[in-house]
């Protein structure tokens, strides 16, 4: 692969890489480190009746209040635990029978397939469906309109009550985390993330199949390098300075970290036959 040598502060670049192939509820009051390649990515945080993770300086508290329900973090999103602080966003979780429940009265928007959104109470709610499960929502959710505060319920009979569950499971937790995100407080990229040992981020933005995850494998290996996230990565302005974060939202790669580093440079990724990088001129 070809670097070019020359640098400057700031600077947009486009990369292209080679293709290669990768083994009914009240409604809600008034507003109130670790990273590394995913892997399995199986493993379970410790259960209990509430926790907390952030992302990207956001942090989610998630409070059970049927003491018999316990929840837990999945995946990678359990990298990203933290313990106290002030939440950002506060969930409470519980659990009913939603077959009788009735959908808001104004539909915002459907997915098409595992959710839909409608406008109820003068909040929002959405209502996830499997077809696996059967046409009852197995889960919903009331959000404030700032999306700083959040109520899910799960459907009983889906769940075994014996068993921990992570009631934001994607793409809830994501959704909140976007929405909440998007009110000038950044935004969240499909991107390949690397930081260096001095802390310099590099951002190499693409669509699916552009070579995300192949960029990120290529970086994998060079001393001193982490792997932020080789799909999703979220941009903050924060006292004047540019960060780029990690997220758990990783792709084929699997590659994940709750870290951050200071955005130094930003590529466009195209995929062709060979590799080469070259200055993108007159980009405004």
């Amino acid at each position: 692969m070809s670097k070019s040598n020359q640098s400057s502060r700031g600077s947009v670049r486009r990369y292209s890489v080679l293709s290669t192939q990768h083994s009914a509820p009240p409604p809600l009051p008034s507003p109130l480190e670790g990273e590394g390649k995913g892997g399995e990515a199986s493993a379970l945080s410790p259960q209990s009746s509430s926790l907390s993770f952030t992302i990207a300086d956001i942090t989610f508290s998630i409070h059970s209040t049927d003491p018999s329900l316990k929840v837990q973090l999945q995946g990678a999103t359990k990298n990203f635990c933290t313990q106290g602080g002030n939440p950002d966003i506060t969930i409470e979780i519980g659990r009913d029978d939603l077959s009788g429940i009735e959908t808001g009265d104004k539909k915002i928007f459907d997915s098409g397939s595992t959710w839909r959104l409608y406008e109820t109470n003068g909040n929002y709610k959405f209502y996830f469906y499997s077809e696996a499960m059967g046409p009852v929502p197995y889960k919903t959710a009331e959000v404030q309109k700032n999306f700083s505060r959040a109520r899910v319920f799960i459907h009983n009979p889906y769940f075994d009550p014996s068993r921990p569950i992570y009631p934001l499971e994607y793409p809830l937790d994501e959704l909140l985390f976007v929405h909440f995100l998007s009110q000038g407080r950044g935004v969240e990229v499909h991107a390949c993330g690397v930081s260096d040992s001095q802390g310099k981020g590099y951002l190499f933005l693409g669509q699916s199949g552009a070579g995300k995850s192949t960029m990120a494998g290529l970086w994998k290996d060079q001393p001193g390098i982490t792997i932020l996230s080789d799909d999703r990565i979220v941009l903050r302005k924060v006292s004047g300075v540019f960060w780029m974060y990690g997220t758990p939202w990783h792709g084929e790669g699997r590659f994940f970290s709750a870290s951050r580093a200071r955005l130094s440079r930003i590529y466009f990724l195209e995929k062709r036959k060979n590799n080469i990088c070259y200055w993108k001129r007159n980009c405004g």
